[in-house]
């Protein structure tokens, strides 16, 4: 697997290629940790097609997935886990994603599970962090787990819409949630992972690959990135109703891939983590951070495909506009946009009876082909009209055909709450201003190692023999020289 890291900050794009610190547990992408509690995942398990969705907008065309967690503090000290309507307990999601064709998706989301009451169990273990240190509930001890299974993940009353929490102090009030004055009419698969069947369908999505993940996002973790883990799903086969049979990756005692999914699952993208702020410092920088994923498809004909991903990891201030540059004499064509369904959530924002919260909706982004960039939004922030921003722990996905070869260029995005003026930007592959120059695979006008390894990770396709000889024929040139 190719993967690259970009770093990137606010209003002015700093993006180097440099390797985040790794801490104790493996989890990829963390600055060196202080002392605290770091939580992460250490089973995701039992991934069933529990029923067929008979309500709401996918009333009959989706099925509704249940994921077991178990969460393990692998910290130096207890974690919180108060029990609502206390603030201070972790807010559990999760997501689905599919990668077909070199674009990553979030097919499917899950709204929050409230957690509550922190057992002393050691489902796993390390001898370098000893054993379990129990508490009495409102605590997650040091090396100590706790397992909420499927049923108890997807429990209605337990469940809350994400717009509700701060992922980036991890805050929360009961005054005003669903919990205090009530949400959406309850059916089967309410507020759980709904998969559409078009998403799904073995004939629709050839190749497809799934991915299922979780994520405790908590207010005095010191590393977000290890909060997410992640299982390959693979469908065997499907109910009479429709619904599609889920296995995951290995088994229950497997552990899973500690990371968020598009980190680490999709395969030759190059990732940018992009902030207000950068480093991100837990606890201290105004906001949180997204990641931003590129991957370029050589279509033949001297036309390539760029697909992009944006993940707010834990973002309060959200995102409304994307962006990519465009070197001049460069012809974009074929946009794609595509975000996962905001199931009921929407609704909790209607003012029909239900009036809390600020105005969502599903509606697709407009994207549009200026003079020197590609750019997609949707409405900006005003508090009587309804938007579709990228919350925290959702990804939306963009794309764009161009007719010159990726180099790197420069991307951004906006935040939809106020808040500090300005872009944010960063450095990730896109189009080049159109050199010509033979042999050049990755795009920035020299011929050398790096082409040569991207032409034999993709040997058969798109790149043949003949591609191999123009790379060798060509090796060491330097197409930006006078």
């Amino acid at each position: 697997m190719m993967k690259s890291w970009m770093l990137a900050g606010f209003v002015v794009a700093c993006a180097t290629t440099s390797a985040f610190g790794q801490d104790y547990n493996g989890g990829a992408f963390c600055q060196i940790l202080g002392p605290g509690p770091d939580v992460t995942l250490c089973e995701l398990y039992d991934f069933g097609s529990t029923q067929r969705v008979n309500g709401g907008a996918w009333n009959g065309v989706a099925s509704a997935v249940r994921v077991g967690t178990t969460s393990w503090n692998v910290g130096s000290a207890q974690l919180l886990w108060e029990q609502m309507p206390d603030p201070d307990h972790p807010k559990i999601t999760m997501n689905i994603y599919r990668l077909m064709d070199g674009r990553f998706e979030n097919i499917a989301n899950h709204w929050v599970k409230h957690g509550y009451f922190a057992l002393s169990d050691q489902q796993c273990s390390d001898a370098a962090l000893g054993l379990c240190q129990g508490t009495n509930g409102t605590r997650l001890g040091l090396a100590c787990t706790d397992t909420y299974s499927p049923s108890l993940n997807a429990t209605t009353a337990l469940l809350g819409p994400r717009y509700e929490v701060n992922p980036w102090s991890g805050t929360w009030s009961f005054s005003g949630s669903v919990f205090d004055i009530g949400g959406p009419s309850a059916y089967l698969g309410v507020r759980q992972l709904q998969v559409h069947d078009n998403d799904v369908s073995l004939v629709g999505n050839p190749g497809a690959r799934y991915f299922a993940e979780g994520f405790y996002c908590t207010g005095d973790d010191i590393c977000v990135y290890n909060s997410a883990a992640y299982k390959e799903l693979f469908i065997t086969a499907y109910q009479p109703d429709g619904r599609p049979i889920f296995v995951g990756e290995s088994d229950r005692d497997t552990p899973p891939h500690q990371s968020f999914a598009m980190l680490a699952a999709w395969d030759k993208a190059t990732l940018t983590e992009i902030a207000e702020q950068m480093p991100v410092i837990e606890n201290v920088s105004p906001d949180g951070r997204a990641v931003v994923g590129a991957h370029v498809t050589d279509l033949g004909g001297g036309l390539w495909r760029y697909d992009y991903t944006v993940m707010n990891i834990d973002m309060d201030r959200q995102i409304d506009q994307f962006w990519v540059d465009l070197p001049a004499g460069v012809t974009a064509s074929n946009l794609y946009f595509h975000a996962p369904m905001l199931h009921e959530e929407i609704y909790t924002y209607h003012n029909g009876g239900m009036s809390w919260g600020p105005p969502r909706d599903n509606d697709p982004w407009v994207g549009v082909i200026e003079a020197d960039k590609v750019r997609w939004s949707t409405d900006a922030h005003d508090p009587g009209t309804s938007s579709n921003p990228i919350g925290w722990a959702t990804a939306y996905s963009f794309g764009f055909t161009a007719d010159t070869a990726p180099t790197t260029g420069t991307m951004g995005v906006t935040a939809y709450k106020p808040g500090a003026a300005g872009p944010i930007t960063g450095a990730t592959r896109a189009p080049s201003a159109g050199v010509n120059c033979p042999g050049d695979i990755d795009g920035n006008l020299i011929v050398n190692l790096d082409d040569l390894q991207d032409l034999l990770f993709s040997f058969g396709s798109p790149y043949s023999l003949d591609d191999l000889q123009v790379v060798l024929f060509n090796f060491g040139n330097d197409c930006t020289a006078p």
